[in-house]
Parts: structure tokens; C-alpha cells; sequence
């Protein structure tokens, strides 16, 4: 059974949503129109509070919706998911954090009658032996770039 509760939380969790995609489509027309392309591309491991397949699922398709992120992977054990996101910029735990707060928690809110707060805890923070935040820095292929034969 419903509570009603959990009907005005979705209803929050959706203007939430609708304002990370509005703000994700104007990060990403920035990034793509800009005269030097300076991301930092990579994959990134997000713990995880969800357990339920609702719950995933909607995590997931929540992060893939949002322009410049796409859900990759969610272990079996359901303790963190996978996403590579267009840019995680020099802070791959700030983007972490930012899904953990807007997203998860939006979405641990409605689909639990009793509610659901997120508290940032130090197992936040990406594990150092899963590190899946390899990524370097794409160059603007327009640049001019220094040949052999200029030395």
C-alpha cells in the first residue's frame, strides 16, 4: 500500500530530477560548444544504499537519463554502482556525492513508507581497491599540436 506520504515525496523526487536534467543538458551544451574541450572523463564507482530492484532500477535509469552520465555496472552484491560520466572534473567524489545526495536519496525518500536521509559516512568515498576512476584528460583534437620537426 501506497502512503501518501511517499506520493508527495515522488512528486518532490520529480522537480528534484527535473532540475539535475536542466542543469546536467546546460553543463553538457557548455562542454560541447566551448572553444577547448577540458573534460576529464572516466568511470566511477558510487556506493550505494539501494537494495531492492525498484530501487536500483530507478537509480540507474535516473544517473542514464541525466545528459554526460550512464550507468555501466551494479555488482551483484548491489553495494555500489558504475557509471562513467562525461566529466568527473579534478573531484570524482564531489560527483559521487552529488548523486548520493540528489538522486539516491530522492529516490530511497518516496519508494520507502518510512523515509529515507542521506548522512555522508566515510565509506562514501570510493574504495581503493575497486579504484575505477582512470581517466585522463582529452585534448581538442582542433589544437595545434607541436610536430618533430618544430624543434
Amino acid at each position: 500500500m501506497i502512503h501518501p506520504r511517499q506520493i508527495v515525496r515522488f512528486v518532490q523526487y520529480a522537480g528534484v530530477f527535473l532540475k539535475e536534467l536542466a542543469v546536467a543538458n546546460y553543463q553538457v551544451v557548455k562542454m560541447v560548444i566551448a572553444p577547448e574541450l577540458r573534460i576529464k572523463p572516466g568511470f566511477i564507482t558510487v556506493p550505494m544504499d539501494a537494495k531492492t530492484d525498484f530501487e536500483v532500477t530507478s537509480l540507474a535509469n535516473s544517473i542514464t537519463l541525466t545528459p554526460g552520465t550512464i550507468s555501466v555496472h551494479v555488482p551483484h552484491e548491489r553495494e555500489a554502482i558504475v557509471i562513467h560520466a562525461i566529466d568527473i572534473g579534478d573531484d570524482p567524489d564531489e560527483v559521487r556525492r552529488a548523486i548520493k545526495e540528489t538522486l539516491e536519496t530522492g529516490i530511497l525518500n518516496w519508494t520507502r513508507p518510512e523515509g529515507y536521509e542521506y548522512t555522508p559516512a566515510a565509506n562514501d568515498a570510493q574504495p581503493e581497491s575497486n579504484d575505477a576512476t582512470e581517466s585522463t584528460e582529452i585534448e581538442n583534437p582542433n589544437e595545434q599540436q607541436p610536430s618533430d620537426s618544430d624543434s
